[in-house]
């Protein structure tokens, strides 16, 4: 049996980016990385040198360019980022999401998708041996700009093992 691809929305992509300064560690994670066109849209056209805006995709992500329906719902409660994750997932039966933002998160969870982040992928990569902390790596989000809330940061640490 294969596993199933990890579909990504733009913020976890930002945020690993202003982690790790690459998209190498989701290699790390050992299944296939999936972006919808519109994801990667919104990360290229970043301005030039923000996090992910040339970051070059590892082997193990891939842009799904095949056409699949989003609900008119779901592009009215969500950006076109997370609903074209969450739609993607969906189509495909793909069990888990990685998406950051709250609403997004809801949204999924409502739709009975299990999820994943930005700080799970990291613990989940640190945890395989990964060469980063959780802490350096919340200082570098959090250096880009990217909020990361105090309780959130604390149990991060506490399943990395750092607190």
């Amino acid at each position: 049996m294969s596993i199933a691809p990890l579909p990504m929305d733009t913020g976890v992509l930002i945020t690993l980016a202003a982690a790790t300064g690459s998209w190498n560690v989701l290699e790390a994670l050992g299944c296939p990385i999936v972006v919808t066109q519109t994801v990667m849209d919104e990360i290229r056209c970043g301005p030039k040198g923000s996090p992910g805006a040339d970051t070059v995709l590892p082997d193990c992500m891939s842009v799904w360019n095949e056409e699949f329906e989003i609900s008119p719902w779901l592009l009215g409660v969500l950006d076109k980022g997370e609903a074209s994750v969450i739609a993607l997932a969906l189509a495909k039966r793909w069990p888990v999401v990685a998406i950051d933002e709250s609403v997004g998160r809801s949204v999924a969870r409502t739709a009975r998708l299990r999820l994943t982040g930005s700080l799970g992928i990291l613990i989940k990569v640190k945890r395989k041996n990964y060469p980063l902390t959780i802490a350096d790596s919340i200082a570098k989000i959090r250096t880009a700009g990217i909020w990361i809330g105090a309780d959130v940061e604390q149990t991060a640490l506490k399943l990395a093992g750092e607190l």
